[in-house]
C-alpha cells in the first residue's frame, strides 16, 4: 500500500490540534505544490519566511533534498497508509502557478513577486465599492 500524504494549516492563533485540513493526497509533488501555494499565499512559513521569500528558501531546500516538512510554521503533514484512491481533477489556480514556480529552471524573483502580490491586493480594496453598491455608501 502507499501513502496519503494530508496537509494541515492553522493561524498562529489556533490550536495545532483545531488545524483545517486542506489537502489529502498520494502524490508527493501534489504535497509540495500545495505547499509551496501556502507559503506564497502567505499562508504558512517555512524557515520564518513567507509570500515570496519563504518560496524560495522552500524551493532551493526541496530541490537539495532537504526534509521540508519539519521547517513548516502554521502547517503540518501526517502520513497514513492509503485505503482510498483518489486524484483531484483540478486545484486551486494559485497552486498551478506555485507548481510553474517550483521547476529547477525557472527563476523566481521574491521582490518581485510580493509586490505584484500588494499591487493586487490594493487593486482589489481600491476597486471594492464600485458599481451599484457605491451609491450605497455615500449616502
Amino acid at each position: 500500500m502507499g501513502k496519503l500524504y494530508l496537509l494541515h494549516y492553522h493561524s498562529e492563533w489556533c490550536e495545532k490540534s483545531k488545524a483545517s485540513l486542506q489537502l489529502i493526497t498520494s502524490d508527493i509533488n501534489t504535497l509540495h505544490v500545495a505547499i509551496a501555494s501556502e507559503i506564497l499565499a502567505t499562508n504558512m512559513e517555512y524557515l520564518g519566511e513567507t509570500g515570496g521569500q519563504g518560496f524560495v528558501e522552500f524551493k532551493n531546500d526541496l530541490l537539495k533534498g532537504h526534509n521540508i516538512l519539519r521547517e513548516l510554521k502554521y502547517g503540518y503533514v501526517t502520513e497514513m497508509d492509503e485505503t482510498l484512491l483518489s486524484e483531484p481533477l483540478s486545484i486551486n489556480k494559485y497552486c498551478a502557478a506555485a507548481s510553474e514556480y517550483l521547476a529547477a529552471d525557472y527563476v523566481f524573483d521574491p521582490d518581485a513577486f510580493d509586490a505584484a502580490l500588494a499591487a493586487e491586493d490594493e487593486d482589489y480594496y481600491d476597486n471594492e465599492h464600485e458599481g451599484d453598491d457605491a451609491e450605497e455608501f455615500d449616502r
